[in-house]
C-alpha cells in the first residue's frame, strides 16, 4: 500500500484540476466525479457494491473537492479526485479506528464482503487500485485509489465485476447510459448531463429503450 505522500506525488498534476474529472453513476448517485484514469475502477466499483448487495443509499457519496483534511493544512485526496466518501451519513467518520469486526459496530453499513470485493479490484499487475480506511483510521466512508494513475485501469472490464447475483436493474440501466456516453457511443449536445434527464439527445435510440426499461421496474 502506498503511503499518503507517495500519492500525493503520484498525483501532484491533477490537485484542485477539474480540468480531466469524469461522472460516474455509483449506487444511483450522480454524479461522483473522479479524475479519468479512476473512471473504469469506479465503474468496477459500483458493479461490486451492487452484486454483493448493497442497499440502496439513504445519503450522498462524495468525491472531488478542492479542500485541505479538516483541521490540518494536508491537503485531502479529493482535492486530487481520486477519493470516494460512500454513503457518508450510514458510513461514518469514527474518528477512531473500529473493534476488527464488522457484525460488532451497527454505526456502518458496509460489510465485510464488500470492503473485500471493493479492494480485490485489481490492475493488470493484479495490484488493488482502491484502498479502505475503515481499519486504519475509522473513516469507514473512505475509498481512496492505492496505484498511480497509469496504473488505474481494472482488469477486464467493468461489468466484469457484476457478478452473477447481480441481475439487470433499474439503476443498471444508468450505469450502461453512463458508460455509453463516455465511450462516446451514445452522443449527446448537452453542455451538463445531468444523469436521467438529457433532453436533447443526438442518438437516442439505445437510451430511450434503457429509460422505459428504468420507468418500468420502478413503477411496475
Amino acid at each position: 500500500m502506498a503511503t499518503y505522500r507517495t500519492k500525493l506525488d503520484w498525483w501532484d498534476t491533477y490537485r484542485c484540476n477539474p480540468t480531466d474529472l469524469v461522472s460516474v453513476t455509483v449506487l444511483g448517485r450522480y454524479p461522483v466525479k473522479v479524475q479519468k484514469p479512476l473512471q473504469n475502477a469506479t465503474y468496477a466499483l459500483d458493479a461490486v457494491l451492487r452484486a454483493t448487495g448493497y442497499r440502496n443509499p439513504t445519503g450522498p457519496t462524495g468525491s472531488y473537492l478542492c479542500r485541505k483534511i479538516s483541521g490540518t493544512d494536508l491537503w485531502s485526496l479529493h482535492a486530487y479526485g481520486i477519493a470516494i466518501d460512500l454513503d457518508y451519513s450510514k458510513n461514518p467518520h469514527l474518528h477512531t479506528p473500529i473493534a476488527r469486526g464488522f457484525d460488532t459496530d451497527p454505526r456502518f453499513m458496509l460489510t465485510e464482503h464488500q470492503v473485500t470485493a471493493i479492494e480485490s479490484i485489481t490492475n493488470t499487475n493484479n495490484d488493488p487500485i482502491w484502498k479502505w480506511l475503515g481499519w486504519s483510521i475509522g473513516d469507514t466512508m473512505h475509498f481512496e485509489a492505492d496505484q498511480p494513475p497509469h496504473l488505474c485501469e481494472p482488469k477486464g472490464t467493468p461489468m466484469d465485476y457484476r457478478g452473477v447475483i447481480n441481475v439487470p436493474d433499474a439503476d443498471w440501466a444508468r450505469n450502461v447510459i453512463d458508460w455509453a456516453i463516455d465511450n462516446k457511443i451514445i452522443k449527446t449536445d448537452d453542455s451538463f448531463l445531468d444523469d436521467w434527464n438529457r433532453e436533447h439527445m443526438t442518438d437516442g435510440r439505445l437510451w430511450t429503450f434503457l429509460k422505459r426499461y428504468d420507468d418500468t421496474l420502478r413503477n411496475p
